[in-house]
């Protein structure tokens, strides 16, 4: 009895490892909207020439997260992770200088 039931566990749990391991090949729903919170990265040229804060502002208008990551030459400790919802702000004299997604 010990012995069968030790085989039916063992098939069962082996089964259940190959099904975990299949790659999901399900085409995405037609039905799903477009990410809409990562905004346009073509109109983060936007940001140039603004100030800190009317960029903030237009960030959060688009949805979008930001950070300083460079304030007049002074380069700022940041993540590495990359957020295609995010904007960084590179600062020079008040103004934002550069603008990348990330």
């Amino acid at each position: 009895m010990k012995l069968r039931f030790t085989i039916l566990f063992l098939i069962s749990f082996t089964s259940l490892s190959f099904n975990s391991c299949k790659e999901d090949t399900t085409p995405p729903s037609p039905e799903t909207p477009p990410d809409t919170k990562a905004g346009d990265p073509a109109k983060d040229s936007d940001f140039v020439g603004l100030t800190a804060e009317a960029g903030e502002a237009l960030a959060k208008e688009r949805g979008l997260a930001n950070r300083v990551v460079s304030l007049d030459g002074e380069v700022r400790p940041v993540t590495m992770d990359y957020r295609e919802d995010r904007i960084n702000f590179t600062i020079e004299k008040g103004k934002i200088v550069k603008a990348t997604r990330g």
